[in-house]
């Protein structure tokens, strides 16, 4: 039996030998090489399974010739500059059209020149490269796997080859000191946790073909300020924003069917919106803006999902024209939007308004009420539209969504119309509430077109 041990641990020690005897099948000019049998080329690979088998600056060659055959070199192997903390330079000919995973995984590169040629970077093969300050990704590239550039925590600059379609996930994943990525118009999908705690990224150029941004994929991004989602995309995934504390302003185009799936929805802990504009047609569903604080200006323009809750009421409230008739059912009631005590102006483009759950009284005294032109009428008999004290005819015209995020229209527009009116009394009650043709004795209750309110004493 102690033979048998014996035997067996000599084995497996022999076995181990071999494992870094046999890492590379043959070495020239100190770099290691694989061969890859099928396609009769050379790959750059390690020396043992310690890894760690290059330092300095490693200048690749396109061929290599050993007994006799000249290989061209063709790949960088999986983990072949893995661990290399002394690694200077590598310089990589156009004849590699492969990185192959991990290739360059937790090695001390500051910078790399890509070749022309490359078509793939594979799974993790830049990823904890935490000197790696800037790269360019060669048009020629196709693929690049998930992971490839993740943790690389000095890397400040990405140019994506046009080629691309997929962001994979967590591409550049807490990469925290990249402040801009153009993402170019040939992604049509940013997979999940794509650019997750990319704590400096300030601006991203989403590409106008993308359709698809999946969950996670900008979470945490602390200082990203503004986003544009193009025309086609039509799906946003849950927790695609959350923890962007200073996301002020974000436009969703009339193509995204979807926003969040989730009761926390996409805007977890984002928490500091000036400007959020739906176009119409989208598909607001559950929390869309969950645990947000505040808002400036909200533009709602299409469809709310029956029982959507904890929608927070922002200063400015303007409703499209078009808003779902879920909007006035009593599976969406006004009710669930959180916070109307920040509500100081409406703006309604409805023009055949239906009635609907009411607001809450505190509203309907203070917040002044803007209307197409002559919709007054319509506004005046329907059931939650009528009960607002103040409810006032405009022109609607430049009260677009392009318009509001580019400027705050919103605001001007409304201080327009207050100069306009001169804050005229527009109503007047007793202390009671009950509403006055004429001033009487004792304390009135005067309403004015700026949306104050006085206490006056008539004797």
């Amino acid at each position: 039996m102690k033979t048998f041990y014996k035997r067996t641990i000599l084995f497996i020690f022999i076995m181990s030998i071999s494992l870094d005897i046999f890492a590379y099948d043959f070495e020239i000019d100190g770099i290691y090489y694989g061969y890859d049998i099928t396609n009769m080329t050379a790959y750059v690979t390690y020396k043992t399974t310690d890894y760690n088998s290059y330092s300095g600056k490693i200048v690749i060659p396109s061929t290599v010739s050993y007994n006799g055959k000249t290989l061209n070199v063709a790949s960088i192997g999986e983990k072949a500059f893995y661990l290399c903390e002394n690694l200077k330079s590598v310089t990589i000919p156009k004849s590699v059209t492969l990185i192959d995973k991990h290739a360059f995984a937790s090695c001390n590169l500051k910078s790399i020149n890509l070749p022309e040629n490359l078509e793939t970077i594979a799974r993790g093969a830049f990823s904890s490269c935490k000197s790696l300050r800037s790269i360019v990704i060669p048009n020629s590239v196709t693929t690049i796997g998930p992971f490839a550039f993740s943790v690389c925590k000095n890397l400040v600059s990405a140019e994506i080859s046009n080629k691309i379609t997929t962001i994979d996930l967590y591409t550049f994943n807490d990469c925290e000191s990249l402040t801009s990525v153009i993402i170019p118009d040939s992604v049509k999908i940013i997979e999940e946790n794509a650019f997750h705690g990319c704590k400096s990224l300030v601006s991203v150029n989403i590409s106008s073909n993308a359709t698809t941004i999946n969950s996670y994929a900008f979470d945490d991004c602390e200082k990203l300020k503004s986003i544009y989602l193009p025309n086609k995309v039509t799906t946003v995934g849950t927790y695609v924003f959350a923890g962007c504390n200073n996301l002020k302003s974000i436009y969703f185009s009339k193509s995204v069917n979807s926003v969040g799936t989730s009761l926390n929805g996409a805007f977890y802990r984002t928490n500091n919106f000036d400007k959020v504009v739906f176009e119409d047609k989208i598909y607001i569903q559950h929390a869309f803006l969950w645990y947000s604080k505040s808002i400036d200006t909200l533009y709602l323009g299409g469809k709310i999902k029956p029982n959507t809750n904890n929608i927070v009421i922002p200063k400015v409230l303007i409703l499209g024209k078009n808003l779902d008739t879920d909007f006035y059912s009593g599976n969406s009631g006004l009710e669930n939007f959180l916070n109307q005590d920040s509500l100081r102006v409406i703006y309604s483009k409805i023009k055949k308004p239906k009635a609907v759950r009411k607001f809450d009284s505190h509203t309907y005294a203070n917040v002044p009420l803007y209307i197409p032109k002559g919709t007054k009428s319509l506004y005046e008999s329907a059931d939650g539209w009528k009960q607002f004290f103040q409810i006032i005819e405009m022109d609607m015209t430049n009260l677009t969504q392009e318009n509001i995020w580019a400027g705050n229209v919103a605001t001007r527009i409304v201080e327009k119309q207050v100069k306009e009116n001169k804050a005229k009394e527009i109503a007047r009650y007793t202390i009671d509430g009950i509403k006055l043709s004429a001033p009487q004795k004792g304390v009135n209750i005067v309403i004015m077109s700026d949306g104050t309110t006085k206490k006056v004493f008539v004797k």
